[in-house]
């Protein structure tokens, strides 16, 4: 083979790499942004169905939601909210008396390392627990003192408390609340 063909081998195969690893970063920007979207939309539907529990119950779906308080509530997708808004027959903390399921989220993944991700887990016990892309539970915090408003978390930097009845999040990869960057919030 002569210097010539070699340089355009050479070539060849540097524009090939190169084309494989800007489409490695596409592939994983476009991943992330689906992970990200997929997040917002669990994060609006998990606010509605809080919203909606509450307009058929007229109370939060949460211990002690009528107890009065001169803060909102703040709780996480644990077994105590999201019980409330799947109950089964199997399973009914009583939070629920006409068993109506106002969430209705697929099952979590499991990974290698045994931890869920990405949706509602079920445990042996009947309980539900909903899990972000992270495994993570989503933080939400509920208008229990019936102002009209809740206060938005530290991190959010709101001066002004939002004009909602309940508001969603999940940490975001990290695991963190204060990391306000990569948080997704239903706000």
């Amino acid at each position: 083979m002569d210097t010539r063909a070699k340089d355009q081998w050479k070539r060849g195969i540097l524009v090939t790499l190169l084309l494989l690893v800007i489409a490695a970063l596409i592939f994983v920007t476009l991943l992330r942004k689906m992970t990200s979207t997929a997040t917002k939309s669990q994060t609006l539907e998990l606010k509605q169905a809080i919203e909606t529990y509450y307009t058929e119950y007229r109370t939060f779906p949460a211990a002690n939601a009528d107890a009065p308080s001169p803060q909102d509530r703040s709780t996480e997708s644990n077994f105590e909210l999201m019980n409330a808004l799947m109950p089964t027959e199997d399973y009914t903390p009583g939070m629920s008396p006409r068993k109506i399921a106002f969430y209705g989220g697929i099952p979590a993944t499991r990974k290698s390392n045994g931890q869920y991700h990405s949706g509602i887990r079920t445990h042996p016990d009947g309980s539900k627990e909903l899990l972000d892309p992270w495994g993570n539970h989503y933080r939400v915090i509920m208008d229990t003192n019936h102002d009209d408003q809740v206060t938005a978390p530290a991190w959010a930097g709101q001066s002004e408390p939002l004009q909602q009845s309940v508001i969603v999040w999940s940490p975001g990869p990290d695991g963190k609340d204060e990391t306000a960057r990569d948080n997704i919030t239903s706000w």
